[in-house]
């Protein structure tokens, strides 16, 4: 079940959207990533890594995160996070396309995976 899901539509077309959403650099602006380091590409594609200093619930945490999906419709990744360097916590997160009439809706949605890291990273 997610526990956070946003919508937002913008008028560019799907795969002028898709084509900005696969692009590492510029994941900082569309998460709460700060900066991205040691990027295994500059595309995502299945399989991509990066790595990262964030925030889990306002605490500092090192994150790696692996992508697991990539579709012209679909992004999607696993983010494996230490909270303070201690506590595991993983996370997987999305970013749904749909072309609508006045452009593409993009949904993202964060779902934290209880019990365990989840997915390799």
């Amino acid at each position: 079940m997610p526990v956070l899901v946003r919508r937002q539509t913008t008028r560019a077309a799907l795969d002028t959207v898709s084509r900005l959403l696969i692009d590492v650099a510029r994941i900082p602006e569309r998460t709460e990533v700060p900066a991205i380091r040691e990027a295994s590409g500059s595309q995502l594609t299945p399989g991509t890594t990066w790595k990262n200093r964030g925030a889990t619930l306002k605490l500092p945490s090192w994150d790696s995160s692996r992508v697991t999906e990539v579709t012209p419709q679909r992004i999607a990744w696993h983010t494996r996070s230490l909270v303070l360097g201690l506590i595991p916590v993983g996370a997987d997160w999305s970013s749904t396309l749909k072309p609508v009439d006045a452009g593409t809706q993009i949904t993202h949605t964060f779902e934290r995976v209880v019990g365990s890291w989840g997915h390799g990273c």
